[in-house]
């Protein structure tokens, strides 16, 4: 049977185990739609590409699984680099196809619609990899090795780009025979247990790092944590594991009651961190964390900068050598718990001068954020740049791993948690997801609350209503630079959620905040599943 190579890009990502498909058809996409019809792929049409791509991100940050864009050249491709850029400085798996023009064309200039000089360098600087199709018997083996490689040590953004006509040649047969993938496990060497071990023996004030690449560990490192009686700071991204354990501080290392807390000890154990500096120096005023030691656990064998001299660098998965670690420190019986009670103190203090040093405004909004876990024990909060957002990453205690996650880490965007939320929902319908945005970062996307709407998604969309730009606005204040750009004026967002047939509601107080998600969830039900809104206003909401 002969088939497209349309077709056959369908069928492998069939094959692989994606099941959905964000895109916006175009001209020079629509080859690849051909072969969608009838296959357990479900597609999802974005009102914008850049939303395609944030839902990818979003959808793979809770199911694990490469997000999965369809794309046009030229404008479709350049929507979708913001997304891309987004993956790429959170170590986000996302798989972007784009159609590009013809072969003979590529390159030429001869002003074809949509045409770009040169997509592969464009695509280049933001991506992990990109690559070309060039002929249908290359496709299954392509597609299948760039959605691996999304998986990688360095996760993140893979481009594949396809000429339309190379996207219309037949060929007979599906090839699948090419996307056979073996996973290679990277055995655990004693030789670096027994250098780990060395250093650990010979510390006493030993402390844990945990980022984002840890958080499947998090049984594993509570055990080495309470072995070492070694106290444990969480990343952003690692929020929610260890919760509630009297080892763990959840508070951001840039913070400078954290920082100096750091530095007291002789021993970091790093795991499952880039050690970047919206995590470690988000505020950019501090030199970067002196440590005696390191020992850091990471699949990219690369360390940031910010920790130029790690004494050992360990090119491993975090759960794999911890929980070896854990059994060789067993079996050499080395424990170091009769300082248990010491640490124990330390960190109860650590975490006391941590609340302590946060502004009134943080605290505020954080209480706001425990009340939305307290009143939905089962909620996601998919985050966008904004000032409660900024609060949570400072200081929160979230309820589990992939809770709480947002744009705010490493790139920035703002416009990111609208489609984000969408990705979160699909890959996880039973969880309740928040979409917690502000007012200016809304209109980047707001547009995109119709796809829920299309997919019979019940997101509460959560807006953060301070008439502008009021981080910006704070930090020009501080800089003593007249504000200027910094308040365009929201819509009425009632009538937004009028026009798109969600149910509305006005959080006025914090008292309020447990009735009014109860109506909502209600209300969401009685609308089959619609997404409703409520919204916030700075300016006048009580903390009672």
């Amino acid at each position: 049977m002969y088939k497209t190579t349309g077709e056959i890009v369908v069928e492998t990502l069939v094959n692989l185990g994606a099941k959905y498909i964000f895109g916006i058809p175009g001209v020079h996409s629509v080859e690849l739609y051909r072969g969608l019809k009838g296959k357990r792929l479900k597609h999802i049409t974005p009102r914008h590409e850049q939303g395609a791509g944030f839902m990818a991100d979003g959808y793979a940050r809770k199911s694990g699984s490469p997000g999965v864009c369809f794309v046009i050249t030229g404008p479709g491709l350049t929507n979708i680099i913001t997304p891309i850029a987004q993956a790429y400085a959170d170590r986000v798996p996302i798989l972007v196809i784009s159609a590009v023009n013809p072969t003979p064309e590529l390159g030429n200039n001869t002003g074809l619609l949509h045409s770009l000089p040169d997509q592969t360098a464009l695509i280049k600087t933001v991506a992990i990899k990109s690559y070309t199709i060039k002929r249908p018997s290359e496709a299954a083996k392509i597609i299948a090795q760039s959605y691996f490689e999304t998986l990688g040590p360095r996760k993140g953004p893979v481009v594949v780009q396809i000429p339309t006509d190379v996207l219309e040649k037949k060929i007979l047969g599906s090839h699948q025979r090419n996307i056979e993938h073996k996973t290679k496990v990277m055995p655990v060497k004693k030789s670096d247990l027994l250098k780990c071990t060395k250093l650990i023996r010979n510390e006493n004030k030993i402390i844990i790092l945990a980022g984002g690449g840890a958080k499947h560990a998090s049984s594993e490192i509570i055990e080495l944590s309470e072995t070492l009686s070694a106290p444990v700071v969480l990343t952003i991204n690692a929020r929610g594991m260890m919760q509630n354990h009297p080892m763990v501080i959840p508070a951001s290392p840039s913070l400078p009651k954290v920082r100096k807390f750091l530095e007291y000890y002789d021993l970091a154990i790093i795991v499952g961190s880039e050690v970047g500096s919206t995590d470690y120096n988000m505020f950019g005023t501090e030199k970067p964390i002196v440590f005696k030691k390191i020992i850091r656990v990471d699949l990219d064998p690369k360390p940031n900068a910010n920790f130029p001299k790690i004494t050992l660098n360990i090119t491993q998965d975090a759960k794999a050598f911890i929980q070896h670690l854990n059994l060789y420190l067993l079996e050499k019986k080395i424990n170091k718990s009769k300082n248990w009670a010491t640490s124990k103190n330390l960190v109860a203090h650590a975490k006391k001068e941590a609340k302590k040093s946060l502004t009134l405004s943080d605290k505020k909004m954080i209480s706001l954020l425990n009340r939305i876990y307290q009143s939905a024990p089962s909620s996601v909060i998919v985050g966008d740049s904004t000032k409660p957002v900024y609060a949570g990453n400072n200081f929160l205690e979230a309820p589990a791993p992939n809770t709480w996650f947002n744009a705010a880490t490493g790139f920035g965007a703002l416009g990111y948690a609208t489609p984000a939320s969408i990705g979160a929902k699909i890959a996880e319908p039973k969880s309740q997801i928040i979409c917690l945005i502000g007012d200016g970062g809304f209109q980047f996307s707001m547009s995109e609350i119709g796809t829920a709407y299309d997919q019979n998604l019940d997101i509460i969309y959560l807006i953060w209503n301070n008439f502008g730009y009021k981080e910006i606005a704070d930090f020009m204040q501080i800089k003593k630079i007249k504000k200027i750009g910094v308040t365009p004026y929201p819509p009425n967002h009632k009538k937004i959620a009028d026009a798109y047939s969600m149910p509305y509601f006005l959080l006025e107080r914090l008292s309020d905040t447990q009735s009014i998600l109860d109506k909502a969830k209600i209300l969401m039900r009685k609308g089959r599943n619609k997404p409703c809104m409520i919204e916030v206003i700075e300016k006048s909401f009580i903390y009672d």
